[in-house]
């Protein structure tokens, strides 16, 4: 796992979902994540476009795309 890194591929579901399950889901693969020693959390859909990235600052991940 380069860099620490874990790259997690979700299906368009995640499109479908209202925003707090969004934040939720997300929030428990970082917290996930980080029990796995991985410093940095990256969500993509089926065609690799960054959905959802770790935050540099803070504890919440950072939603950047919630809509196809």
């Amino acid at each position: 796992f380069p860099g620490s890194r874990l790259t997690v591929r979700v299906s368009d579901n995640w499109y479908s979902i209202k925003q707090s399950q969004q934040n939720e889901l997300a929030s428990e693969m970082l917290n996930q994540a980080k029990q796995l020693d991985f410093s940095q959390l990256e969500l993509t859909d089926p065609q690799g476009q960054l959905l959802a990235r770790s935050p540099v600052v803070g504890t919440d991940m950072i939603i950047l795309k919630r809509q196809a």
